[in-house]
């Protein structure tokens, strides 16, 4: 919004902007009518309680009419019109200073005046970004599955089956290091560590795998050699997979030929929430292709897709695609992994193997820090995917800080209970829901 000018007059603060849209192939412009009857049936999202939608026209000057929308709303009034060319619109909004002499009720103004312009050109700037949110919010399903996934992540096991779900967490657990500074040194301890994460009881781990960028595979590999411990390398652009596409494919390719037994790469956001599924999965399907053996796992970054059900929709779309695993998070943005974002994915998960008879794996990433943390998700994953998921083939946590914690968490409750130094018994009962379990298989 650099082009914003604002003006106060007679107790009234107004601004303005200019959207270009970029003419489309056909030299059509921008259709106003249908975008604003939208943006008036979507109007109690976008700025509350909304009195009306108007069209009008201004003849001012000697040049043709312009056809004007105008939306009011009980903090203040937008209004669309086409711009000097087909291709831009201009979105100029008002409201009124509830006391003119005092600087900060003016200054609150400009503030309601900035926010309708920034929520009004969010919601133009993307016809198909547009009707997903809309569409998304219309869901039913949501609270429902939210409910479910928060009431299920409150059952941690407590005790015995305490202990024996935190060697689980440990054994299903990348441990991580994703950093800029990333040295050498650090990667040779992530190595030990990986390989002997509590260096008071060998029967702790190892962990399922460690994942560092490329750069650092050749080395991991070699440290890892002759263990259980597996390399994965994230690729193809992380973490915002927006590089051109060659690029991201060759850098895959690297992290292959490099050593990496698994590779975690991004699915491309933009394309996804702008509509363009075809294009995502042709990316998703070369990047397939391009990983060769390796177990792909695919990131679907739960914390920008924006609901459940985009959540849901790019789950399908990556497993239809190729992926092994789908990944909650990259752990880059400020909103990761939650309850009901990982209900959602076991739940589509569940429904490809009730369809198919094939097993995908998920991978829980991004703010798992504590022991409860991790044992929260493994009850949605027994609860939704029953017994069988409950393995380093088809669970797994991405993590840093969790290995260590979970370690001291296991010490504490191994001295409370004196649990031998074994597995146990198997974790966990299939589920009696039968929409959401899935039977063990023989």
């Amino acid at each position: 919004m650099d082009n914003i000018e604002q003006h106060d007059e007679m107790g009234i603060v107004s601004g303005s902007v200019s959207l270009r849209f970029g003419l489309p192939a056909d030299g059509g412009g921008v259709d106003l009518g249908s975008v604003m009857g939208e943006l008036r049936d979507a109007s109690l999202r976008c700025f509350g309680e909304v009195y009306g939608l108007q069209v009008h026209h201004d003849c001012q000057g000697t040049g043709p009419c312009v056809e004007v929308f105008e939306v009011t709303a009980k903090c203040g009034t937008v209004f669309v019109e086409a711009g000097a060319t087909p291709d831009v619109v201009v979105v100029s909004a008002e409201t009124a200073v509830l006391d003119q002499g005092e600087p900060t009720s003016r200054a609150d103004a400009r503030a309601v005046v900035r926010e309708l312009l920034e929520t009004t050109l969010r919601f133009l700037s993307s016809p198909e970004r547009r009707r997903r949110e809309q569409r998304d919010v219309l869901h039913v399903g949501e609270r429902t599955a939210t409910e479910r996934a928060d009431a299920l992540f409150c059952q941690i096991s407590r005790g015995a089956d305490r202990a024996r779900e935190l060697r689980l967490i440990v054994r299903c657990t990348d441990l991580t290091t994703l950093e800029g500074d990333d040295t050498a040194g650090r990667v040779r301890v992530l190595c030990a560590e990986a390989r002997r994460p509590d260096p008071f009881d060998a029967t702790v781990g190892p962990t399922a795998a460690v994942c560092v960028y490329p750069a650092h595979v050749a080395l991991a590999a070699e440290l890892t050699k002759h263990s259980s411990v597996k390399v994965a390398s994230v690729a193809g652009g992380f973490p915002a997979g927006l590089s051109d596409l060659e690029v991201r494919l060759a850098d895959i390719r690297h992290a292959v030929a490099a050593g990496a037994d698994e590779v975690d790469i991004v699915l491309n956001r933009s394309l996804f929430l702008d509509g363009r599924t075809d294009a995502v999965t042709a990316e998703l399907v070369a990047s397939r292709e391009a990983a060769a053996g390796a177990h792909l796992k695919v990131i679907l970054e739960v914390g920008e897709l924006g609901s459940l059900q985009s959540v849901a929709d790019a789950s399908r779309l990556a497993i239809a695609a190729g992926a092994d695993t789908i990944k909650t998070s990259t752990g880059k943005t400020k909103v990761n992994a939650s309850p009901d974002t990982v209900f959602t994915m076991a739940e589509v998960i569940a429904e490809h193997y009730q369809l198919t008879g094939k097993r995908v794996g998920i991978k829980i990433a991004g703010g798992v820090r504590t022991a409860d943390d991790a044992l929260g998700y493994v009850a949605i994953v027994r609860s939704v995917l029953g017994p069988d998921w409950l393995s380093p083939a088809l669970l797994r946590f991405g993590a840093s800080s969790l290995v260590s914690n979970v370690v001291e968490d296991l010490a504490t409750v191994d001295a409370a209970v004196q649990l031998p130094n074994n597995e146990g018994a198997p974790l966990g009962t299939p589920s009696l829901s039968s929409q959401n379990s899935i039977a063990s298989s023989p």
